[in-house]
């Protein structure tokens, strides 16, 4: 992944988050502070406009945001997970065995 990407992860992961909490001011106030400083390139921008038409009481977002957050406190050393920038129901997903190679 290039730094540009990364970083509209973690926007688009922070938006996210705000917007699924039903923090529909903070979410405004990030959006907006990501617009002024120039931080926003078009798929960052188109993520950021669907979130704010998106329902705040999705719980499908909602579940797909606590099983991150599970994912991410426990030691899963051999698999990484990320869902996709423009897609939050889309993840890329690295596994590898425990042992020996994969066939």
């Amino acid at each position: 992944l290039t730094l540009a990407n990364m970083r509209n992860i973690c926007h688009i992961f922070t938006a996210l988050c705000l917007r699924s909490f039903d923090d529909t001011e903070k979410f405004e106030q990030f959006s907006k502070r990501l617009r002024q400083q120039q931080q926003t390139d078009v798929e960052l921008n188109n993520a950021l406009q669907e979130l704010a038409t998106r329902p705040t009481h999705d719980s499908a977002i909602k579940r797909l945001m606590k099983d991150l957050k599970q994912l991410r406190t426990e030691a899963l050393g051999n698999i990484a997970v990320v869902p996709q920038a423009h897609n939050v129901f889309q993840w890329h997903v690295n596994i590898q065995p425990l042992q020996g190679v994969l066939q």
